[in-house]
C-alpha cells in the first residue's frame, strides 16, 4: 500500500519546528534540499533529517551543504547493500537502472534514452524494466518508473561510470 506524499510546505514547516524544538535553526535552502533528495517520501525525509541533526549537533544553524554531507554519510553506510544489489544485476539491467536514475524514470524506452544509455532497443529496455520490477527495485507509476529505495537512485547518480557501460 502506498500513501500519498505530505504537501511539501506542510512537511517543511513540520521539519523546521522539530529542529527549532531542539534549539537548531535550519535554512530554507536546507529544508528544500531535504525534500528534493528524499523525493518527499516520509521515511527518507525522516532519515535524512535525523542524520543531519545527529551529525551536526554542535552547530546552531544548518545549511544546504550540511544536508549534502548527511546524505553522503547515509549513502556510504548503505553502499555495501547497494553494491550487493548492483552486482546481482545483468549488464543490461545495470544500464537500465542508471537510465532510470538519470531520467527520473521517465521515457525509458524512448529513442533518445535508448541511445544515450546504450540500451540497444526498446524491447530490451522493457525486459530489463520488467526484471527490475520483479526484483522490487523499481515500481511503475503513471509518470514513469520510480525507485522503491529513493536513496539507491541517489547512489546511482553519484556512482562513477564503470568501464564497459
Amino acid at each position: 500500500m502506498n500513501l500519498n506524499k505530505i504537501p511539501e510546505e506542510d512537511f517543511k514547516d513540520f521539519i523546521r519546528s522539530k529542529f527549532i524544538a531542539s534549539e537548531k535553526d535550519i535554512s530554507t535552502q536546507a529544508l528544500e534540499r531535504i525534500i528534493v533528495e528524499s523525493e518527499n517520501v516520509p521515511h527518507y525525509v525522516q532519515l535524512l533529517s535525523f542524520y543531519l541533526w545527529d551529525h551536526f549537533q554542535h552547530l546552531p544553524r544548518l545549511e544546504q551543504n550540511h544536508v549534502e554531507e548527511a546524505l553522503s554519510l547515509i549513502l556510504r553506510g548503505q553502499e555495501p547493500a547497494y553494491l550487493t544489489i548492483w552486482e546481482g544485476l545483468t549488464l543490461h539491467q545495470r544500464k537500465t537502472l542508471k537510465a532510470a536514475a538519470f531520467t527520473k524514470g521517465r521515457l525509458l524506452t524512448s529513442k533518445e534514452t535508448i541511445q544515450r544509455f546504450r540500451l540497444e532497443s526498446a524491447s530490451n529496455a522493457a525486459k530489463s524494466l520488467s526484471a527490475l520490477r520483479t526484483k522490487g527495485i523499481l515500481r511503475k507509476e503513471q509518470e514513469g518508473y520510480i525507485f522503491e529505495d529513493v536513496l539507491f537512485s541517489r547512489w546511482l547518480e553519484r556512482m562513477p561510470e564503470p568501464p564497459g557501460m
